[in-house]
């Protein structure tokens, strides 16, 4: 071996050591700077936001095929006949004719289900109800499906289920794809009982895709509604959906009564007018927690008119969530009388040009002052464990 060929080695392992020695070096200050700041990187945030809401969560809902149907069953197909009895070889067409069966599972076939604009059960067009005062007594424990491994689109129509009184209970809703209904999708109210009936309980509403739901701010696509005459509905959980381009509130529970003891979990929100929206009282014990939230008007909003209705929602919970506020929209907006009512903490908020946080008791003045800053948000004793991104002034709620 020639002498500079011997050089030549020695050179190319000192350029190698000293790459080597870099390395490592920084990966032992990035692991430092990590260790001293453990919260989201604020770099990052925007980024993150995004990526959380760019598609359903379908991974975590799982609907395998060649699992065993539950009996007793419904199938529900698109070529089906209502006047089939509702086997796999003779499936029924849709809900609209037929009473829900105590106990039963429906499931819907893959493919696109046209919701008709036909009367149904005695209601408004479109509409299927389980409702004690009015249609049905105990029809508890129903459960509403895709068919092992298919994926049901419900398109049109303007309701597609109303539910309320005590024979709804222990209803669940799972594995389906809404689109293009007029009106909103999940309705639970009890206007069609007796005044003073009781709500139904153990509401499950899980996996669900809603998609251009509502014509107008007063169409959302779950509608824990009540009367303001009966008791709430207790016990509803609402996880891994995702709700897009909603005209009025993907969660919105608007009158007295409507619902207590409520976990929204896991969802996104994605262009709505509301993400999530409570409103007058007796709307408690609600936890909205680890929840993506992009480009709705108003991510999550609490309220109670005070000049209509005393009292205001209370417990409310609003933790861990994404959220991006888009220019001229609101993250966190809390208008009511009694704002201790509402515990934020653990949020993170990106704000391009909007605002992150309306904190107002004195509804209906306006406008209302947005919190702008993080330390503003912490002075009023909330937002322990906020990170912020690119907070700016926007515009007042």
């Amino acid at each position: 071996m020639s002498r500079r060929t011997r050089s030549a080695i020695w050179v190319s392992l000192a350029v190698l050591t000293c790459l080597v020695l870099t390395v490592g070096a920084f990966r032992v200050f990035n692991a430092r700077r990590n260790a001293r700041w453990n919260g989201p990187k604020l770099s990052s945030l925007a980024t993150s936001v995004r990526t959380l809401s760019q598609a359903p969560r379908l991974a975590d809902c799982p609907n395998p095929a060649g699992v065993a149907l539950q009996a007793p069953f419904i199938v529900l197909s698109p070529s089906g006949s209502n006047a089939n009895p509702g086997t796999v070889a003779l499936p029924k067409k849709d809900l609209s004719s037929m009473v829900l069966a105590t106990g039963t599972t429906y499931y819907y076939r893959g493919g696109t289900h046209s919701l008709g604009s036909g009367p149904s059960l005695g209601g408004p067009p479109g509409v299927s109800y389980i409702s004690t005062g009015v249609h049905h007594v105990d029809q508890s424990n129903i459960k509403i499906t895709a068919y092992p491994g298919e994926t049901p689109v419900l398109a049109g129509g303007y309701h597609w289920l109303i539910f309320g009184g005590p024979g709804a209970d222990n209803l669940t809703v799972e594995h389906l794809r809404f689109t293009g209904q007029r009106g909103g999708v999940l309705d639970n109210t009890n206007q069609y009982d007796p005044p003073g009936a009781r709500g139904p309980t153990n509401i499950t509403t899980r996996c669900l895709s809603f998609l251009n739901i509502g014509e107008t701010t007063q169409n959302h696509a779950i509608y824990p509604a009540g009367d303001g005459t009966g008791t709430p509905t207790t016990g509803w959980l609402i996880e891994y959906n995702r709700f897009q381009g909603v005209s009025g509130g993907g969660v919105q529970a608007f009158h007295e009564n409507s619902a207590h003891k409520v976990i929204v979990r896991r969802n996104e929100f994605i262009g709505n007018q509301h993400g999530v929206w409570l409103s007058r009282q007796s709307n408690d014990d609600w936890l909205i927690e680890n929840n993506s939230f992009r480009e709705n008007q108003i991510a999550i909003g609490v309220e109670n008119y005070a000049n209509v209705t005393p009292g205001a929602p209370s417990n409310i919970v609003v933790r861990k969530n994404v959220i991006d506020v888009p220019r001229g929209g609101i993250g966190l907006r809390v208008d009511s009388p009694n704002t201790s009512a509402v515990t934020a903490s653990e949020n993170s908020i990106y704000s391009n040009s909007g605002c992150p946080v309306v904190w107002d008791n004195l509804h209906p003045a306006s406008p209302k002052p947005c919190l702008s800053s993080l330390s503003s948000w912490q002075a009023t004793g909330q937002g322990r464990g906020d990170v912020w991104e690119n907070p700016n002034s926007g515009p007042n709620g």
